[in-house]
Protein backbone atom coordinates (compact mmCIF):
# COMPACT_ATOMS: atom_id res chain seq x y z
CA UNK A 1 0.00 0.00 0.00
CA UNK A 2 1.47 3.04 -1.16
CA UNK A 3 1.52 6.48 0.92
CA UNK A 4 -0.56 9.01 0.44
CA UNK A 5 -1.34 12.63 2.12
CA UNK A 6 -4.28 14.53 1.33
CA UNK A 7 -3.32 18.02 0.49
CA UNK A 8 -5.67 19.01 3.73
CA UNK A 9 -3.53 16.83 6.24
CA UNK A 10 -0.06 18.26 4.57
CA UNK A 11 -1.70 21.84 4.56
CA UNK A 12 -2.55 21.06 8.48
CA UNK A 13 0.62 19.48 9.37
CA UNK A 14 2.26 21.77 7.88
CA UNK A 15 0.54 25.07 8.70
CA UNK A 16 2.32 27.12 11.24
CA UNK A 17 4.66 24.23 12.60
CA UNK A 18 7.12 23.94 10.33
CA UNK A 19 9.65 23.00 12.93
CA UNK A 20 11.42 20.11 14.11
CA UNK A 21 9.25 18.85 17.14
CA UNK A 22 12.08 16.37 18.61
CA UNK A 23 12.38 17.54 21.87
CA UNK A 24 14.85 20.55 21.76
CA UNK A 25 15.73 20.47 18.31
CA UNK A 26 12.67 22.73 16.96
CA UNK A 27 15.19 23.07 13.58
CA UNK A 28 13.40 25.29 10.93
CA UNK A 29 12.16 22.99 8.37
CA UNK A 30 11.69 25.67 5.83
CA UNK A 31 14.69 26.89 3.85
CA UNK A 32 14.61 30.45 2.87
CA UNK A 33 14.52 31.61 -0.53
CA UNK A 34 17.81 32.30 -2.73
CA UNK A 35 18.65 34.81 -5.76
CA UNK A 36 18.82 31.31 -7.66
CA UNK A 37 16.40 28.93 -5.69
CA UNK A 38 13.09 29.49 -4.32
CA UNK A 39 12.04 28.36 -1.22
CA UNK A 40 11.54 24.83 0.00
CA UNK A 41 10.40 22.47 2.86
CA UNK A 42 13.35 20.49 4.30
CA UNK A 43 11.45 18.54 6.75
CA UNK A 44 10.25 14.68 6.73
CA UNK A 45 7.02 13.47 7.28
CA UNK A 46 7.45 10.59 10.22
CA UNK A 47 4.63 8.10 11.11
CA UNK A 48 3.97 7.51 14.85
CA UNK A 49 2.34 4.20 14.17
CA UNK A 50 4.43 2.78 10.92
CA UNK A 51 2.33 3.28 7.47
CA UNK A 52 3.32 -0.67 7.11
CA UNK A 53 2.57 -3.37 9.79
CA UNK A 54 6.43 -4.40 9.81
CA UNK A 55 8.26 -0.21 9.94
CA UNK A 56 9.10 1.56 12.64
CA UNK A 57 6.49 1.44 15.74
CA UNK A 58 4.19 -1.30 13.66
CA UNK A 59 1.13 -2.16 15.00
CA UNK A 60 -1.30 -4.95 12.87
CA UNK A 61 -4.41 -3.46 15.56
CA UNK A 62 -3.53 0.16 14.13
CA UNK A 63 -6.55 0.83 11.48
CA UNK A 64 -5.00 1.36 8.34
CA UNK A 65 -6.87 4.58 7.30
CA UNK A 66 -5.78 6.18 10.43
CA UNK A 67 -1.92 5.80 9.43
CA UNK A 68 -2.03 8.70 6.97
CA UNK A 69 -3.92 11.52 9.15
CA UNK A 70 -2.50 13.91 10.83
CA UNK A 71 -3.17 12.30 14.07
CA UNK A 72 -0.55 9.71 13.61
CA UNK A 73 2.08 12.41 11.58
CA UNK A 74 4.94 14.29 13.00
CA UNK A 75 7.14 16.46 11.36
CA UNK A 76 10.94 16.37 12.06
CA UNK A 77 14.35 17.35 10.87
CA UNK A 78 16.10 14.28 8.62
CA UNK A 79 18.08 13.49 11.36
CA UNK A 80 15.82 12.90 13.90
CA UNK A 81 13.47 11.36 11.67
CA UNK A 82 16.24 8.84 11.07
CA UNK A 83 17.18 8.33 14.78
CA UNK A 84 13.57 7.29 15.86
CA UNK A 85 13.06 5.04 12.92
CA UNK A 86 16.21 3.12 13.63
CA UNK A 87 15.70 2.80 17.35
CA UNK A 88 12.23 2.55 17.64
CA UNK A 89 11.94 0.34 21.07
CA UNK A 90 13.92 3.67 22.08
CA UNK A 91 11.58 6.42 20.55
CA UNK A 92 7.90 4.52 21.10
CA UNK A 93 4.79 5.75 19.43
CA UNK A 94 3.95 6.74 22.68
CA UNK A 95 6.16 8.59 23.99
CA UNK A 96 6.38 10.38 20.07
CA UNK A 97 2.70 11.47 20.86
CA UNK A 98 3.46 12.96 23.59
CA UNK A 99 6.21 15.51 21.82
CA UNK A 100 3.60 15.82 19.57
CA UNK A 101 0.82 17.50 21.99
CA UNK A 102 3.89 19.58 23.45
CA UNK A 103 4.58 20.76 20.04
CA UNK A 104 1.39 21.93 19.43
CA UNK A 105 1.41 23.42 22.57
CA UNK A 106 4.33 25.29 21.92
CA UNK A 107 3.67 26.17 18.66
CA UNK A 108 0.53 28.26 19.45
CA UNK A 109 1.76 29.61 23.01
CA UNK A 110 4.54 31.17 20.36
CA UNK A 111 2.31 32.20 18.41
CA UNK A 112 0.43 33.82 20.63
CA UNK A 113 2.92 35.38 22.47
CA UNK A 114 3.98 36.97 18.43
CA UNK A 115 0.54 37.96 18.54
CA UNK A 116 0.83 39.74 22.00
CA UNK A 117 3.98 41.40 20.74
CA UNK A 118 2.64 42.95 17.39
CA UNK A 119 2.99 46.37 16.93
CA UNK A 120 0.75 48.33 14.20
CA UNK A 121 4.18 48.69 11.88
CA UNK A 122 3.45 44.92 11.82
CA UNK A 123 -0.21 44.93 10.67
CA UNK A 124 0.23 47.80 8.44
CA UNK A 125 2.83 45.61 6.51
CA UNK A 126 0.12 42.93 6.32
CA UNK A 127 -2.36 44.82 4.97
CA UNK A 128 -0.16 46.31 2.07
CA UNK A 129 0.46 42.52 1.33
CA UNK A 130 -3.59 42.59 1.04
CA UNK A 131 -3.58 45.73 -0.96
CA UNK A 132 -1.21 44.47 -3.24
CA UNK A 133 -3.74 42.40 -4.81
CA UNK A 134 -6.09 43.59 -7.11
CA UNK A 135 -9.25 44.39 -5.67
CA UNK A 136 -12.61 42.46 -6.84
CA UNK A 137 -15.96 43.50 -5.61
CA UNK A 138 -17.29 43.03 -2.56
CA UNK A 139 -21.05 42.92 -0.37
CA UNK A 140 -22.09 45.65 1.64
CA UNK A 141 -21.20 44.53 5.47
CA UNK A 142 -23.39 42.09 6.86
CA UNK A 143 -24.13 41.32 10.74
CA UNK A 144 -21.24 39.17 11.96
CA UNK A 145 -22.36 35.12 12.44
CA UNK A 146 -21.42 33.58 15.48
CA UNK A 147 -17.73 32.09 15.29
CA UNK A 148 -18.73 28.16 16.07
CA UNK A 149 -21.52 28.46 13.75
CA UNK A 150 -19.44 30.40 11.08
CA UNK A 151 -17.03 27.42 11.49
CA UNK A 152 -19.31 24.43 10.86
CA UNK A 153 -20.55 26.09 8.31
CA UNK A 154 -16.98 26.74 6.57
CA UNK A 155 -16.36 22.59 8.10
CA UNK A 156 -13.36 24.03 10.55
CA UNK A 157 -12.17 21.47 12.89
CA UNK A 158 -11.18 21.88 16.41
CA UNK A 159 -7.43 22.24 14.94
CA UNK A 160 -8.31 25.96 13.64
CA UNK A 161 -9.78 27.08 16.75
CA UNK A 162 -6.32 28.31 18.51
CA UNK A 163 -6.17 30.32 15.62
CA UNK A 164 -9.07 31.96 15.58
CA UNK A 165 -8.99 32.39 19.30
CA UNK A 166 -5.08 33.90 19.40
CA UNK A 167 -5.96 36.38 16.68
CA UNK A 168 -8.70 37.22 18.08
CA UNK A 169 -6.49 39.28 21.00
CA UNK A 170 -5.16 41.85 18.30
CA UNK A 171 -8.89 42.00 16.93
CA UNK A 172 -9.62 45.67 18.30
CA UNK A 173 -6.08 46.81 16.99
CA UNK A 174 -7.00 45.67 13.41
CA UNK A 175 -10.01 47.31 13.65
CA UNK A 176 -8.73 50.73 14.95
CA UNK A 177 -5.86 50.46 11.96
CA UNK A 178 -8.52 49.86 9.79
CA UNK A 179 -10.55 52.72 10.22
CA UNK A 180 -7.44 54.61 10.36
CA UNK A 181 -6.54 53.62 6.94
CA UNK A 182 -10.28 54.57 6.21
CA UNK A 183 -10.00 58.04 7.46
CA UNK A 184 -7.64 58.33 4.67
CA UNK A 185 -9.32 56.27 1.78
CA UNK A 186 -12.59 55.60 2.52
CA UNK A 187 -12.83 52.45 -0.15
CA UNK A 188 -9.76 51.45 1.60
CA UNK A 189 -12.19 48.98 4.35
CA UNK A 190 -14.14 47.43 1.13
CA UNK A 191 -10.95 46.86 -1.06
CA UNK A 192 -9.49 45.09 2.08
CA UNK A 193 -12.52 42.90 2.56
CA UNK A 194 -12.92 42.48 -1.94
CA UNK A 195 -9.22 41.23 -1.75
CA UNK A 196 -10.08 38.27 0.96
CA UNK A 197 -13.33 37.61 -0.91
CA UNK A 198 -11.25 37.42 -4.20
CA UNK A 199 -8.59 35.38 -2.54
CA UNK A 200 -11.18 32.76 -1.08
CA UNK A 201 -13.06 32.36 -4.31
CA UNK A 202 -9.78 31.67 -6.18
CA UNK A 203 -8.97 28.65 -3.52
CA UNK A 204 -12.89 27.37 -3.24
CA UNK A 205 -12.27 27.20 -7.55
CA UNK A 206 -9.16 25.48 -6.95
CA UNK A 207 -11.41 22.90 -4.58
CA UNK A 208 -9.81 23.96 -0.75
CA UNK A 209 -12.11 23.39 1.80
CA UNK A 210 -12.12 23.47 5.73
CA UNK A 211 -9.09 23.78 7.32
CA UNK A 212 -7.12 23.45 4.07
CA UNK A 213 -8.85 26.42 2.92
CA UNK A 214 -8.54 28.57 6.23
CA UNK A 215 -4.67 27.84 6.23
CA UNK A 216 -3.82 28.93 2.61
CA UNK A 217 -5.73 32.14 3.30
CA UNK A 218 -3.82 32.64 7.02
CA UNK A 219 -0.42 32.19 5.02
CA UNK A 220 -1.79 33.85 1.66
CA UNK A 221 -2.56 36.91 4.28
CA UNK A 222 0.70 36.73 6.02
CA UNK A 223 2.87 37.52 2.99
CA UNK A 224 3.79 33.42 2.74
CA UNK A 225 6.75 34.06 5.04
CA UNK A 226 6.16 30.64 6.91
CA UNK A 227 9.42 31.16 8.96
CA UNK A 228 8.55 34.57 10.82
CA UNK A 229 6.08 33.74 14.06
CA UNK A 230 5.48 37.44 14.01
CA UNK A 231 4.77 37.98 9.97
CA UNK A 232 2.58 35.02 10.61
CA UNK A 233 0.48 36.46 14.14
CA UNK A 234 -0.17 39.67 11.56
CA UNK A 235 -1.83 37.39 9.09
CA UNK A 236 -3.75 35.33 11.49
CA UNK A 237 -5.14 38.68 13.32
CA UNK A 238 -6.24 40.06 9.92
CA UNK A 239 -8.08 37.10 8.82
CA UNK A 240 -9.82 36.35 12.63
CA UNK A 241 -11.05 39.65 12.19
CA UNK A 242 -12.69 39.52 8.80
CA UNK A 243 -13.70 35.81 9.24
CA UNK A 244 -15.68 37.40 12.94
CA UNK A 245 -16.83 40.50 11.51
CA UNK A 246 -18.17 39.45 7.46
CA UNK A 247 -18.92 36.86 5.22
CA UNK A 248 -16.60 36.81 3.10
CA UNK A 249 -15.93 33.25 4.06
CA UNK A 250 -18.95 31.80 1.94
CA UNK A 251 -18.72 29.86 -1.14
CA UNK A 252 -19.23 31.92 -4.18
CA UNK A 253 -23.19 31.96 -5.73
CA UNK A 254 -23.65 29.45 -8.61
Amino acid sequence: MGRSYSPQDLKVLWGAQARCAFPGCRKNLVVGATENDPAQPIGKICHIVAHSDDGPRGDPEFPPEDRESTDNLILLCGTHHDEIDVQPNTYTSEEIRVWKTEHESWVEATLSDAVAALTFTELEQAVKVLLATPPGTADDLTPPTPPQRKMEHNSLTAAIAPYYRIGQLRFHDVEALIDQFTGWDITFGERLKAGFSQRYDELWERGLRGDELYIELAQWASGGQQSSFVREAAGVSILSYFFHICDVFEPAPN
